[in-house]
């Protein structure tokens, strides 16, 4: 055999009994249900995927009333470009797409509240649009 052949062997061999005779411990893990953390047999953190949540329903808490104060400004820009549109048929067809496109927002802005709030009454989740979380951990 080459020479490099043999070390890899060699290497592999090594690696192979390493990880075959020496295992390392599966350490057990508890979740305290105060603080939400999972921790591992000596009390360290382990990570977990709790940020997912906070992230999407921080995401949700600010682009909700965004979308409703965004759709709210169209709606307005839309009604004072109608009236000062006079007898131009191009700027009224525009003032008139403008306000629908600001209802329709407003409308989905809605439709995303009444969807977590029925899913938050039928699962019992605490699904609180209201509140911003920051995550301490």
């Amino acid at each position: 055999m080459k020479k490099r052949q043999k070390i890899l062997l060699l290497l592999y061999s090594l690696f192979t009994i390493r990880y075959s005779l020496f295992a390392t411990p599966v350490l057990a893990q508890s979740f305290d249900e105060a603080t939400g953390i999972f921790t591992d047999r000596t009390g360290d953190e382990i990570v977990s995927f709790k940020w997912i949540e906070t992230l999407i329903g921080n995401l949700l808490k600010i682009m909700l009333p965004l979308i409703g104060i965004a759709s709210f400004i169209m709606i307005i820009i839309g009604a004072f470009s109608l009236i000062t549109s006079g007898s131009n048929k191009e700027s009224l067809e525009k003032a008139k797409k403008t306000i629908t496109s600001g209802i329709f927002g407003l409308f989905l802005a809605l439709l995303i509240w009444f969807i977590f709030y029925f899913i938050s009454q039928f699962t019992g989740l605490d699904i609180n649009l209201l509140e911003f979380t920051i995550p301490t951990n």
